[in-house]
């Protein structure tokens, strides 16, 4: 697509956000019956010639400010037309188009109110106004395949003879309906068609992107002038910039300081004062975002990216105020020639909280995967990204820390349908600082699912990790295998109202007891944005830091590196019902040699739920309690070829706590069974352990979660003559 088409689509776009500006008429406008003699609405842009034939086969030119009646039947031939009707009801025709006004009746509030329209012809566009919102059922576009209601949406449509084609633009939905059939349109970006009076609409079906783009041309024509401007030279070079400045194409409508509509005396233009950024209108007097760009770079881009997902509307002015909300979507490099990857985002609307991650497989060695969270704003805007996450090794087994953060992001969207944002940083070599790696995405997504779950209150989680550190120069050499034993030391306080989360991981390496991990800190103090994130109970992260000596290894004290350093939930299928479980990553120079460890997945697992409380496991030690529990696993194996990722895990566990405390069953993958049986496993009132049947060591670590003992999960590493496993485990009773 050339420049200038993708131009003139947006154009399109700015000239209905900037209507939608527009004040609504005065309430002693309106009137209760129909009438041949009030105008109905006015011409607020036009492009070469249309005509109206009024009630009596009577022609009149049209221009801007031109009244609209009842039953006047409008006109185009190459041109294209847009009137804003009393109620605030917009309608776009393009050329050859045929529209009438067959009824229309407005009241402000008042459920009698009605608009008809009929047209047999060409190609349009409708913003429905206050009628769809106050009465919705009298809301009707007839053609002659079909009939279009509306509930307070937009909509586009193609009619060529008996051939009806309807695309929903956004908003609550609309109805396509004729004898034979009735098909709702409910998501952005969707369709239907009717291909003959005896057809039936089809079912709805995502719009094709180049569909979208040849029907929005038939409304916005490449090349064609602003109002009060000569036709473009076809030969001549035009730039960008040109199909952005539109000021003079748009005619403000103010009550304040115009005549009413009323009779033929047309409503003076008045000088339009806004500037247009982006796909917003931001005036002089109200800032209404909080960061724009220049439309030509990153919103025109996220707009184009929005439109090859079948979604076209404007930037949401506002935000729900409860419920989560998730997006599916592309992610473009804009530095690299790369197909375009996944990614989705997940949004807590009470909290205003937003999490992006990378929609790509873990545990690739050269595959890097980001995420980023971040606040929506109460006008629809998104700001304070921190983009986090792998860059993957590159070369020579160097492994670079993803930085970065937003330069652009907003929802689209009378309903927040959309979301597109722009982020740029740099992959910084954990081995060598000065060594970065500049990088620029645009992501637009979406809604793919909405729900109304809240989360309150602060809870408090506990669980289990394990964690494999390469020497990044010797990966094969001197692995450090950080794991925890008990629950409680790896605890979550989580604030879920506030959206913020904080804690501390501490542990010892499997292979050499006396090297440790001393509370490494996961977030910061609760309410500090900038360093986590909780969306839900499965789609968190936050920034790991350190503060003095995190680290000991053969007896010397060290801290963690700037960057490389973070915990995110796993996008995939949870283990069980009572825990979350996800990755994490550290980066360090080791105590005493200096040498540069990365610690990363796939090697790298957590789990964690809200714990049984110790006073309800105590009185059950020594008793006739017992669970058999079932649920998935995930782990790793090292042998002499380097890290392998196990598949399939199972857990099948039976916890007796007779006064043996008899712990038996295994932990499975297609890779390995690791059997649980020989030893009788102890339990406390902080969880259970147990050992794995012909290691030549071992720990099965786990704890007791759900109100009443309903679940566990834990971690398990094992060692089997020089190859080891390691993962996390969970069930449900």
């Amino acid at each position: 697509m050339q420049p200038s088409q993708i131009s003139s689509l947006l154009c399109g776009f700015i000239v209905i956000f900037m209507i939608l500006s527009i004040p609504p008429l005065k309430s002693n406008e309106s009137f209760a019956s129909e009438s041949v003699f009030d105008p109905v609405g006015k011409v607020v842009a036009i492009r070469k010639k249309a005509w109206a034939i009024d009630s009596k086969s009577k022609k009149r030119v049209l221009f801007i400010k031109a009244a609209i009646y009842l039953h006047d039947t409008i006109k185009t031939t190459q041109g294209r037309i847009q009137i804003i009707f009393k109620d605030k009801t917009i309608v776009t025709l393009g050329k050859k188009t045929q529209m009438k006004i067959t009824r229309y009746i407005w009241q402000p509030d008042n459920p009698e109110s009605e608009m008809e329209t009929q047209i047999n012809e060409g190609s349009f566009r409708i913003m429905g106004g206050s009628i769809t919102k106050t009465a919705p059922q009298n809301f009707k576009t007839n053609t002659p395949s079909g009939t279009i209601g509306i509930r307070g949406s937009m909509y586009a449509g193609l009619v060529k003879e008996d051939f009806l084609e309807i695309f929903f633009q956004g908003g609550k939905g609309i109805v396509v309906k004729n004898t034979f059939g009735t098909v709702e349109l409910k998501r952005p970006g969707y369709m239907t068609t009717i291909k003959g009076i005896l057809s039936p609409p089809e079912k709805p079906k995502k719009a094709d992107p180049k569909r979208l783009i040849e029907f929005e041309n038939t409304l916005a024509q490449v090349n064609e002038a602003p109002l009060d401007q000569e036709p473009l030279d076809q030969d001549s070079e035009q730039t960008e910039a040109h199909f952005f400045n539109m000021e003079k194409t748009i005619v403000a409508l103010d009550d304040s300081t115009t005549a009413p509509l009323d009779g033929l005396d047309p409503i003076e233009p008045l000088p339009v004062t806004s500037s247009i950024i982006g796909n917003s209108v931001i005036d002089s007097t109200q800032n209404n975002l909080d960061k724009s760009l220049d439309p030509s770079t990153d919103e025109s881009k996220i707009l184009f990216s929005l439109l090859n997902l079948g979604f076209t509307g404007q930037q949401s002015t506002s935000v729900p105020a409860t419920g989560i909300s998730e997006y599916k979507g592309i992610l473009e490099n804009q530095v690299l020639n790369e197909s375009p990857g996944g990614i989705k985002f997940i949004v807590n609307w009470a909290n205003k909280k937003i999490i992006a991650i990378e929609d790509l497989p873990f545990g690739a060695k050269n595959l890097g995967t980001g995420f980023g969270f971040g606040s929506v704003t109460a006008n629809g805007g998104i700001d304070n990204i921190v983009v986090l996450g792998s860059g993957g090794f590159l070369d020579n087994n160097n492994i670079y820390a993803l930085t970065g953060s937003e330069t652009f992001g907003h929802f689209y969207g009378t309903n927040t349908d959309a979301i597109g944002i722009a982020m740029e940083g740099y992959d910084i070599n954990l081995n060598n600082v000065s060594d970065r790696i500049f990088w620029k995405d645009i992501a637009a997504a979406t809604l793919a699912s909405s729900n109304n779950n809240t989360y309150t209150g602060q809870h408090v989680w506990k669980g289990f990790f394990v964690g494999v550190a390469e020497d990044m120069a010797d990966i094969d050499t001197g692995r450090r295998i950080f794991t925890n034993t008990t629950a409680n030391d790896f605890t979550l306080t989580i604030e879920k109202s506030d959206g913020t989360l904080s804690g501390f991981m501490s542990g010892s390496d499997f292979n050499n007891g006396a090297n440790t991990l001393n509370s490494l800190s996961i977030g910061g103090t609760i309410g500090e944005p900038e360093k986590s994130v909780f969306i839900n109970d499965v789609a968190m992260a936050a920034k790991l830091t350190g503060s003095g000596s995190v680290l000991t290894i053969n007896s010397n004290s060290g801290d963690i590196k700037t960057n490389g350093n973070f915990m995110v939930t796993s996008g995939e299928s949870q283990l069980s019902g009572h825990t979350t479980w996800g990755y994490w990553e550290t980066a360090f120079s080791e105590p005493g040699t200096g040498k540069n460890y990365h610690l990363h997945v796939p090697g790298a697992l957590w789990i964690a739920g809200e714990p049984t409380s110790a006073s309800t496991i105590s009185p059950l030690i020594g008793g006739t309690f017992e669970g058999t529990y079932a649920g998935k696993a995930k782990g790793i194996m090292i042998d002499g070829t380097g890290i392998k990722t196990l598949t399939n895990g199972t857990t099948n566990l039976f916890i007796d706590f007779d006064a043996t405390d008899k712990i038996t069953g295994n932990i499975s993958f297609s890779e390995k069974t690791l059997t649980i049986g020989a030893y009788s496993g102890s339990i406390s009132t902080s969880g259970f352990s147990a050992a794995i049947d012909g290691a030549t060591s071992s720990n099965v670590d786990g704890a007791f979660y759900g109100s009443a003992l309903e679940g566990i999960g834990g971690n398990f590493s094992a060692d089997f003559s020089g190859t080891q496993y390691h993962g996390i485990f969970a069930g449900d009773k």
